[in-house]
């Protein structure tokens, strides 16, 4: 761990270099202005970092403040990258084709000009990030489910709660919840962000515990649960009245399943998880079954097992643009719907941000889904 965070901080720092050099490139001679930037640069980058170091000894206050701008900075961060990258480009393009000379003065607009596009980004971004949606779906179930016609279940993802999204941000999201008027609630991991404060998610749990809803509230983990200590976030959970099925299954109502996976971290760390066929090696399968897996790998396995709905998130649709443009080589779906045989695979790209608190792919969402059984 301490290697692959030193890996990181060395990546993230050599970047950072390459931006201030293309910056003092397209800011030369002129003077306090370019000091200026170049110094705001090195310390908006040096926040993140540092508030996060700090926040394991004490939080709230500065080090949450550190936290927030420096979240900011790495929106601005990753498109000022792709910016010099592009100017770069063009430069080795350039110099196979005609010459075309640009002066200082014309340097400078440029960079004006995409520091003022970034900062809209980053701006408009944020806005979309802290409104999220009711996304609604309806299903065909072609199973009985002991009488009940209709099931409506809202299911929550990635919702990141922590420093920079927090309590405020999960009301709206509540807001959603108590709107859709749901049976069952399921919340498919990363409900947490990572090294969230003690005192933090207690109270996080705690709002959570407001939640109504038929049949309860169920929760799987997702990976940044065993980043921030998976135990710990289970407790907090279930203090909050939140069930959390860690390779279980569970039968609701004599009507249906809930079943839950542990995420795939479960297996980086040691503590391993159970495949899809053990979990359900008692469930009747004549009752519809509902699964929830935090990642979207391995789809075929909910299709061989006979799950008629898998939950999943952790994709975010990328969560910034032009991300979103690759996934389709990383996951089979990674983002909305997708049928495979009878399995019904929904993909939410979350409620919350993690990074920067800013949205550039899809609007972040709450899924209500009305599932409809054979009468």
């Amino acid at each position: 761990m301490a290697f692959f965070l030193a890996a990181i901080l060395a990546a993230y720092a050599a970047l950072n270099y390459y931006l201030l050099k293309r910056t003092s490139q397209a800011l030369d001679e002129t003077g306090m202005v370019r000091t200026i930037v170049l110094w705001s640069i090195v310390c908006l980058a040096l926040s993140f970092p540092i508030g996060k170091i700090l926040e394991r000894f004490f939080a709230g206050g500065i080090t949450g403040g550190l936290v927030k701008v420096g979240s900011f900075y790495l929106g601005a961060f990753f498109y000022g990258l792709l910016t010099a990258a592009l100017v770069d480009l063009l430069r080795v393009a350039n110099r196979f084709s005609v010459s075309i000379p640009v002066s200082a003065s014309a340097g400078r607009v440029i960079w004006l000009t995409a520091a003022l596009a970034i900062l809209a980004t980053i701006i408009a971004g944020h806005a979309v990030a802290m409104h999220p949606r009711l996304r609604t779906m309806d299903l065909d179930i072609p199973k009985k489910a002991a009488g009940l016609r209709d099931l409506s279940i809202v299911a929550v993802s990635d919702m990141h709660l922590g420093t920079v999204v927090g309590i405020d941000h999960l009301r709206r999201i509540l807001a959603l919840v108590k709107a859709a008027n749901p049976d069952i609630v399921l919340l498919a991991g990363d409900i947490y962000d990572a090294d969230v404060p003690d005192e933090l998610e207690r109270e996080i749990a705690r709002v959570l515990g407001g939640i109504h809803a038929r049949y309860g509230v169920f929760a799987v983990t997702g990976n940044h649960e065993y980043y921030g200590g998976v135990e710990k976030a289970v407790l907090n959970l279930t203090k909050g009245n939140v069930t959390v099925l860690q390779d279980s299954a569970v039968l609701i109502a004599d009507a249906f399943y809930c079943i839950g996976r542990k995420d795939l971290s479960a297996q980086r760390m040691g503590t391993g998880r159970k495949s899809l066929e053990e979990i359900c090696a008692g469930v009747d399968r004549t009752v519809p079954l509902i699964l929830m897996d935090h990642q979207p790998f391995h789809l075929d396995v909910a299709e061989k097992n006979g799950i008629d709905l898998q939950i999943s998130g952790h994709t975010h649709d990328a969560q910034l643009f032009p991300n979103n443009l690759f996934y389709g080589l990383i996951y089979e779906k990674s983002y909305g719907y997708l049928k495979k045989g009878n399995t019904n695979i929904v993909v939410s790209c979350g409620a919350g941000t993690w990074g920067p608190p800013i949205r550039t792919t899809a609007i972040p969402e709450v899924l209500h889904i009305r599932l409809h059984f054979e009468k």
